[in-house]
């Protein structure tokens, strides 16, 4: 927040602007909501997209009371801010400009996220920036695939268009505008309008050639290898089986095309009956496009909480019903080639950063559904014998 030019405080002074601080219940992360005028402390909340039903209601009724101007009701803690983000010359404002902040999930990957808000509370636009090398890259990454979207012309989705990206401030900022509105809310399920989105973007992305799945083991025991010495001997052994799998599939080859990498509830919403997707830092130029849909179904608050068999039973259900053009019996090895890319970006991003790679958040669920999947190949195997 130095960067931009802000200092924080948890002492009031005349200049400072008090802000809510709102924590995480499960990760490191706080949300800071500006509590001076009602309707733009209630569109602040946009920053906020919750699945649960609770964190719904909790949310609906916070922005309310803020919008009346009972903010003083919920207020649990404060800080004080002084100074204002030099980001009104992207949005060619006169007035002043209002903002909210998101500190980041903690992670390796932990970026600083700006809401911009006109003086009503009207959304102009987002905000990201690090000073961290490997988020830095991320985020040239992210504009430069918003570009490359941008240019396909999507009937089915929008995505932000990129306003600035580059340096600022001793860190890499990109700057987007939206479409979000204070109203906004995520779809919690895999609709028709993400069936179409995915599959439009496959269409207009596909590689030329199908790519074998013995070349996409083969880079997943490359990258296995170069990790070895951050895992333990049972992840090890996960990793290595589920690359056998892989390797044994020596006919089978599978469409590659541009993937958005973390295609999920809280980066989506509906709007005039098209999706809006945000978020591409993660996207990938040559990944099956059932990554998408695998990845937005295991985010779907209906299935987070159930058996790891009980998911795979899910996705294979998923895949069978929602896709279309899939090989009879692919089911495992799109599975697979899912599970492992996720594990690979989760070890790899750990490691960068000294963390022991078998702690990432989600490690244990991963290991279930990669064991289940072995598994269930075994069984797959053995009854086509």
């Amino acid at each position: 927040m130095a960067s931009l030019g802000l200092e924080v405080s948890w002492s009031s002074s005349q200049e400072a602007i008090p802000y809510a601080v709102i924590g995480g219940r499960t990760n490191a992360r706080w949300w800071l909501i500006p509590v001076k005028r009602g309707r733009v402390a209630a569109s602040s909340f946009a920053l906020f997209q919750p699945l649960l039903l609770s964190a719904r209601l909790m949310k609906a009724v916070v922005g309310t009371l803020s919008r009346l101007g009972f903010s003083s009701l919920w207020v649990r803690q404060r800080v004080y801010i002084t100074g204002s983000p030099s980001l009104s010359q992207y949005f060619g404002q006169v007035e002043p400009l209002t903002f909210a902040y998101f500190t980041g999930t903690d992670s390796p990957h932990r970026k600083l996220a700006v809401q911009i808000m006109d003086s009503h509370g009207n959304l102009k636009g987002f905000a990201k920036l690090s000073r961290e090398p490997p988020v830095r890259a991320l985020l040239m990454h992210e504009a430069k695939t918003l570009k490359r979207v941008e240019a396909l012309d999507l009937q089915t989705a929008y995505v932000p268009r990129v306003l600035f990206c580059g340096e600022h401030g001793g860190c890499t900022l990109l700057v987007t505008d939206t479409l979000k509105t204070p109203r906004t809310s995520s779809t919690t399920h895999f609709t028709k309008a993400h069936y179409a989105f995915v599959q439009e973007l496959a269409r207009k992305t596909v590689e030329s050639h199908k790519t074998p799945v013995a070349h996409i083991a083969a880079n997943f025991r490359g990258r296995a290898d170069r990790i070895e010495a951050h895992l333990g001997q049972t992840w090890l052994n996960r990793m290595y089986a589920a690359i056998r799998f892989l390797e044994s599939q020596q006919t089978q080859s599978v469409p590659t095309s541009l993937s958005h990498g973390d295609f999920t509830p809280w980066n989506t919403f509906l709007i005039n009956g098209r999706l809006y997707v945000f978020d591409w830092e993660y996207s990938e130029a040559a990944l099956p496009a059932s990554n998408d849909l695998i990845h937005f179904v295991l985010n779907e608050p209906n299935i987070r909480n159930q058996s790891a068999l009980r998911k795979i039973e899910t996705l294979v259900s998923a895949l069978t019903t929602k896709w279309t053009n899939m090989p009879h019996g692919a089911e495992n090895v799109l599975l697979m080639i899912y599970l492992l890319g996720v594990s690979f970006r989760h070890i790899e991003r750990s490691s960068a950063d000294s963390i022991h790679s078998q702690t990432w958040d989600g490690a244990t669920q991963l290991a279930a559904l990669i064991d289940g999947v072995v598994n269930r190949s075994l069984k797959t195997h053995l009854a086509c014998d």
